[in-house]
């Protein structure tokens, strides 16, 4: 029997980092929207373990949809989703 290790919450805040975007919890009813939107089946976006040090930061949770604001230097705001599954 696998005995999964617990992982402990990073010793600094990972967000802070100037590479790491910014991350947002999508409200559940704005996010069931947004998967309508795009399909229907959250299994559809890009995942992210909640294990992620980015996850446990936020406190994003198995079956939460998080929003992936990313910066660039041409001043251009890119905005992605990622699903939150069990990790």
């Amino acid at each position: 029997m696998v005995t999964k290790k617990k992982s402990s919450p990073p010793s600094y805040n990972v967000l802070e980092h100037f590479l790491n975007p910014d991350f947002e919890i999508v409200e559940k009813n704005t996010a069931t929207k947004i998967i309508n939107k795009y399909g229907g089946n959250p299994f559809n976006f890009p995942i992210m373990l909640s294990t992620d040090p980015s996850a446990e930061t936020i406190g994003a949770q198995t079956g939460d949809l998080v929003k992936v604001i990313r910066k660039s230097s041409t001043n251009i705001t890119s905005v992605y989703y990622r699903f939150v599954v069990e990790g």
